[in-house]
């Protein structure tokens, strides 16, 4: 009862009277565009657009490529960037040039209010053995961006889908109501 409270209570903060509306735009992998359809059920005051790419990553361009996007995604003049991205850089080895690849990826979003979501802390085996490199050099690329870095790791075990890597409704629910409050800073 105290998350829906405080989740109504946010989205009332972000209609106050007067208040314009503000377009967030959601970039990355699978997991953000849940996090997105969670963030527009919730949020009707501000638009909320989804770029998220299932099975995408900075790792390869075989889907997107993100730096392509991440300046398409600037194109559009979103008052809000929110980034969830890196469980699929976490299978296997991530390429030297990585960090760089962050970097290019966050670059076009400079001077846009910027918040990075941790990655997800998957209970899939391939995935955790890479992840702690994948969050090591996220962490860097976005303060280097002046993002703002939120941790969304406590997911409880009831709210992770059965393939071990996505989320239930509630699951993104709770990740869509962290980012809400993020938004009211």
């Amino acid at each position: 009862m105290k998350c829906l409270i405080i989740a109504i209570g946010l989205a009332a903060a972000l209609t106050v009277s007067g208040a314009q509306a503000m377009t967030v735009a959601v970039v990355g992998d699978s997991i953000s565009l849940g996090l997105a359809r969670e963030l527009a059920r919730l949020d009707d005051a501000n638009k909320v657009k989804s770029w998220g790419v299932t099975g995408s990553g900075l790792t390869s361009t075989r889907r997107v490529s993100w730096p392509e996007r991440a300046a398409e995604v600037a194109a559009s003049r979103p008052n809000v960037v929110i980034v969830q991205i890196g469980t699929n850089d976490a299978v296997g080895s991530l390429p030297r040039d990585y960090r760089g690849r962050v970097a290019a990826f966050l670059a076009p979003f400079r001077g846009t209010h910027l918040i990075c979501l941790r990655p997800l802390p998957p209970v899939r085996r391939d995935i955790v053995r890479g992840m702690p490199a994948v969050e090591a050099a996220l962490r860097e690329g976005c303060r280097k961006a002046g993002a703002e870095w939120l941790d969304v790791s406590m997911v409880p075990a009831s709210e992770w889908a059965g393939d071990g890597v996505h989320l239930t409704a509630s699951g993104y629910g709770r990740l869509a109501k962290s980012a809400l409050a993020a938004l009211k800073r």
